[in-house]
């Protein structure tokens, strides 16, 4: 079977797949941000490979030796990426119906459609300000530090070699710096924004919130963080005012009655976003170019950017191992390698300077994480791990949807679903250390309030919107705080 074939057989099968799950894999959820993540930022360039593996590639890639790339490459790479999805979502089914004893058939729980309204902010507002302070005080030095390049970067219209020395520079400051600007004031800017928003006072200081971490993220020199802020707030302002619209309070002459009520969630808002963020990338190209790009051509480039940016580090992984290098097992684990005193093995590094043209000092790809078990384990940890990935998602799921009702534990939620976004886009340990998986709980655990919370829920199999009656010993759980 050659590779088109294969590659109309699966979007088939994909097509089927989407369809028959969709209440699952097009909602809200882990595995739905995984399912739609890897469609998006991975499966579209890839499927799309073997009708433009002749004259896309080449043209893209003119310092990579595309030729490398053969048809069986393109197939093992493809059955690497789906076949991964599929076990994982085989997984989670599977953990599922060992759980609640019921295959499919009830609504999804997810971010937009939870089992309560919010009933409290439950963060801790010493913690928080302490957190915010010493966040400012480390991203100013740093900024302070680097203001000659930064400088530069804007006086050269955030483009050409100093902007590049700019980025270089403050990411020459590691950790220290990307934490508390890319991690923690966002969590913060999102949790000081979603109380205003929700309790409807101090506004002013939300909005500044906002704007003081945006300024924060467009100074990293970073497109997508910027992007990633901008969606994380917009589903903090989309749970708040959906909270407020979601749910009717009914009185009656015993009590009062909580009733969910579906509706329509605006849209408005995120195309904004996501076109104003499309519009910005089509005209860095055009600018960058300094006028000589047609305007179609840049919006092609800012297109390839988004839907295919990970299609050829993946083809390149597929051909890499084990034919030219065996399998790397966890030697590419910084921590690991630290502890045990080993070299790093630099998986990224080694195999883009393997196709390279012209060797280079600097850059490295990007690597998925299913993509990443394979690499390191084989086709048997590779299955193995995909499978144990789809049952983490469900309890992740479960998790989540089962939280108390809290503005602190929504806006968690907003966070560890943007994490799981970067599975599609770095490996497990990369996304849990650097992408901020673990930095995200931590800030959780340090904000949350642990007064205790019961909740009633409607019971297993029920319909989650069912109601409360605040008078009955059910209603007192749902708001015994």
């Amino acid at each position: 079977m050659d590779d088109r074939t294969f590659a109309l057989y699966v979007i088939a099968a994909l097509i089927v797949l989407t369809v028959l799950h969709r209440r699952t894999l097009l909602s809200i959820t882990a595995i739905g941000i995984f399912f739609i993540s890897h469609v998006v930022l991975l499966l579209v360039g890839l499927l799309a490979t073997p009708w433009l593996a002749d004259t896309y590639l080449a043209i893209s890639y003119p310092y990579l030796h595309v030729e490398y790339i053969s048809s069986a490459d393109i197939i093992k790479a493809i059955t690497i990426v789906v076949g991964g999805m599929l076990l994982a979502i085989a997984a989670y089914r599977c953990a599922e119906m060992i759980d609640t004893g019921h295959w499919r058939g009830r609504r999804e729980l997810g971010l937009l459609a939870p089992r309560y309204p919010i009933i409290g902010v439950g963060i801790r507002p010493a913690v928080l300000m302490a957190l915010l302070g010493l966040s400012l005080v480390i991203v100013a030095a740093v900024l302070a530090a680097e203001l000659p390049a930064i400088k530069a970067a804007i006086s050269g219209g955030l483009q050409g070699e100093a902007y590049y020395d700019a980025r270089y520079a403050l990411e020459a400051h590691g950790r220290l710096f990307a934490y508390p600007a890319l991690n923690v004031l966002p969590f913060l800017a999102a949790c000081i924004a979603g109380t205003s928003w929700y309790k409807q006072r101090n506004l002013l200081m939300g909005y500044a919130a906002v704007c003081l971490t945006t300024v924060v993220s467009v100074l990293t020199f970073k497109k997508t963080y910027l992007l990633n802020e901008a969606l994380v707030l917009l589903a903090t302002w989309y749970v708040v005012k959906m909270d407020r619209t979601q749910w009717r309070a009914i009185a009656t002459p015993r009590c009062v009655v909580l009733r969910g009520v579906i509706r329509k969630t605006p849209k408005g808002p995120l195309i904004a976003i996501l076109l104003g963020f499309f519009t910005f990338a089509a005209g860095s190209y055009y600018v960058v170019a300094g006028g000589s790009m047609s305007l179609p051509l840049a919006i092609g480039f800012a297109f390839e950017r988004v839907f295919s940016r990970l299609t050829m580090m993946a083809l390149m992984y597929a051909h890499y191992y084990p034919a030219v290098e065996a399998h790397y097992g966890l030697s590419n684990v910084g921590m690991l390698a630290a502890l045990t005193g080993n070299r790093l093995y630099e998986d990224t590094v080694v195999t883009l300077r393997y196709f390279e043209r012209v060797t280079t000092t600097e850059g490295s790809g990007a690597c998925g994480t299913l993509m990443d078990f394979y690499g390191a384990f084989g086709w048997t940890g590779w299955a193995l791990l995909s499978a144990a990935l789809g049952v983490s998602l469900y309890l992740t799921d479960r998790f989540l949807t089962r939280m108390p009702p809290l503005l602190i534990n929504r806006v968690f939620q907003i966070f560890v679903l943007l994490t799981v976004t970067y599975i599609a886009q770095a490996s497990i340990f990369r996304t849990l250390s650097t992408y901020g998986g673990g930095i995200v709980l931590a800030l959780w655990v340090l904000l949350a309030n642990r007064k205790k919370l019961r909740l009633a829920g409607p019971g297993r199999g029920a319909h989650p919107y069912g109601e409360i009656d605040l008078n009955s010993q059910h209603g007192k759980n749902a708001c015994n705080i």
